[in-house]
């Protein structure tokens, strides 16, 4: 497999007069056809916050199980507390239980218990209504947490989860000690990365301008492929998830790389072959490989340079493999164009 390339700036010199190297200095180099992938760098700026905690709901009683600890993934279903007899679980709903429900009940609490009784294998019903089936899973519920088979659901059950599934970072309940009051804190919840956005790196002469990754360039920290968001210049929210877990806590910024396949019609080359003039414009002098020699034979071309390194070359214009490339100064009669 070809070793990528990385985009290098400065890989060829200013000159807007140049002279002729003398043909005996020039060396001609064939051109090969580029192969692999190529990659630039960039600078993901990471923006952190601290989540709002997890919190308690109307508890009495005493603490007699802690059942998470400082780095527990919490997701919906996991045990949390074990308050006097009963478990409390934590679940992911639309909005906090905040009442009993019992046969009559009705209203969108109703819908989310349904739905938790669902999704935890129970009986259920399948409306907004608390029918018989939703009084027989609030019974085999109870029956797991060690509650009272009467019937009726508690919010107290159940601990509210603001997402699909947090990491613990503290957990603010004492074995022993009563249970947490009503809205104080239960989970706190490590700082985590809400937005990250593409830089040009450090080394670019405009270090820290925003970046903007190509059509065919894919966004690559370590060995983890990030999806982008639509203007391709920010990791879109399903990858900034996953860069919590792949920086150190509160760093302001990370390296990444944009990689893309070589373009079929690009050719690898010496670097030292690659003239930039005072415009910008990058070009080649080269000569066909099938027969053409000299001098005379030579002609400037174009050239868009894709990637570089270790004194190589990867650029697309109108030279192909086996076309050869001289290394030395252009003829002042053939300035980049």
């Amino acid at each position: 497999m070809t070793t990528p390339l990385v985009l290098v700036a400065g890989l060829t010199w200013a000159s807007t007069r140049v002279t002729v190297a003398p043909e005996a200095a020039r060396a001609w180099v064939a051109a090969t056809a580029g192969r692999g992938e190529v990659q630039r760098t960039v600078s993901l700026a990471l923006d952190w916050r601290v989540p709002d905690p997890v919190v308690a709901p109307g508890w009495t009683g005493l603490v007699r199980e802690v059942a998470v600890a400082p780095g527990t993934v919490v997701t919906s279903g996991t045990p949390v507390l074990r308050i006097d007899a009963v478990l409390r679980i934590a679940w992911h709903s639309p909005a906090p239980f905040y009442r009993p429900l019992t046969s009559g009940s009705a209203g969108d609490d109703v819908v989310a218990l349904n739905h938790m009784l669902a999704a935890l294998q129970l009986e259920h019903g399948d409306a907004d209504r608390f029918t018989a089936a939703t009084r027989d899973g609030v019974k085999a519920l109870a029956a797991r947490l060690g509650a009272e088979r009467d019937g009726v659901f508690l919010p107290e059950w159940i601990v509210y989860l603001p997402v699909d599934e947090i990491e613990v970072a503290e957990v603010e309940a004492v074995l022993g000690a009563p249970a947490p009051s009503s809205g104080t804190p239960l989970l706190t919840r490590a700082a985590a990365v809400v937005a990250a956005e593409l830089q040009l790196p450090e080394r670019a002469s405009l270090a820290g301008a925003p970046a903007e990754a190509a059509p065919d360039e894919r966004l690559v920290v370590g060995r983890a492929q990030l999806q982008l968001d639509a203007a391709r210049r920010a990791v879109a929210p399903e990858g900034v998830a996953v860069l919590t877990s792949l920086v150190d806590a509160s760093v302001e910024s990370v390296t990444a790389s944009l990689v893309r396949e070589v373009p079929k019609d690009a050719v690898e080359i010496p670097a030292a072959g690659v003239h930039t003039d005072r415009t910008g414009r990058s070009c080649v002098l080269a000569r066909s490989g099938r027969g053409g020699s000299g001098a005379a034979a030579a002609r400037a071309v174009s050239v868009v340079v894709v990637a570089g390194s270790a004194g190589a070359a990867v650029v697309t214009g109108d030279v192909g493999p086996g076309d050869e490339v001289g290394i030395g100064a252009l003829p002042a009669s053939d300035p980049c164009a």
